[in-house]
């Protein structure tokens, strides 16, 4: 990368990767091998989750420039290199990752698991959340929590399921070991959302089967033809007979 960076958020739109930290957002062209810079993030943040929707990025929570933590839903729209502010989240979140439904088996929303305060500034950990952002009308609400609070997770997608996996477990003002924990999250309305109709198909025929069967009709009515014609001859020539 032209900056250096760690606890940055990558996300692929279009074939291009972008990663983004603080107020840096920087795309990776993978055809080319080369990077851009585009338009920075008007408010820094890191340690935040981040999705992508319709080919829209959103930069959710973290901690602001300030070292206080965000509930700030920013989005970013690679096609116009613009950012724009969606509904703030209804707790904060930080140390926290996403996940997006495509509204092929669920309906399209934003899941963002995470704390909701600093760790280690007081001996009593912060709930850990699952916030649900409905892209469509900007509202957000708490679904269930992971059975496990960790922080630093991954989440990744897989047929608008949910997996979170990996990341430190918290109690009281410690990290405990890396967690090899790996939960399963079935969405709001996962299995509601019919399937797109298909296009009708007919069997494939192979050409040369095509072809053979074209030429025994073409036969069989020329066949029949000319036996007509003979049939219809016959009496014509039994008259010039007599």
């Amino acid at each position: 990368m032209p900056t250096s960076r760690a606890n940055l958020a990558a996300n692929v739109v279009n074939g291009k990767i972008y990663l983004m930290r603080d107020v840096v957002n920087e795309v990776y062209d993978p055809v080319t091998d080369s990077w851009t810079t585009r338009t920075p993030n008007p408010l820094a943040a890191f340690d935040f989750a981040s999705a992508v929707v319709d080919n829209r990025i959103y930069v959710i929570g973290g901690f602001e420039g300030s070292g206080s933590v965000s509930r700030r839903n920013q989005i970013y729209d690679p096609e116009n290199d613009s950012w724009s502010s969606g509904a703030s989240l209804s707790q904060n979140v930080v140390y926290g990752a996403a996940g997006a439904t495509t509204g092929a088996m669920a309906p399209k929303r934003v899941y963002v698991f995470g704390a909701t305060g600093q760790l280690g500034i007081v001996p009593i950990p912060p709930p850990f959340v699952n916030q649900v952002y409905d892209p469509a009308n900007g509202n957000w609400t708490i679904g269930v929590s992971l059975s496990t609070s960790r922080i630093n997770l991954g989440v990744v997608v897989m047929n608008d399921t949910l997996y979170a996996i990996g990341g430190h477990t918290y109690e009281q003002v410690v990290f405990v070991e890396p967690s090899s924990a790996n939960e399963q999250y079935l969405p709001f309305g996962y299995g509601t959302i019919p399937p797109e109709p298909q296009p009708e198909s007919f069997p494939v025929v192979p050409v040369a089967v095509a072809s053979a069967v074209v030429a025994i009709v073409a036969g069989g009515g020329l066949l029949f033809y000319f036996r007509k014609r003979r049939r219809q001859s016959q009496p014509l020539q039994k008259q010039s007979d007599k």
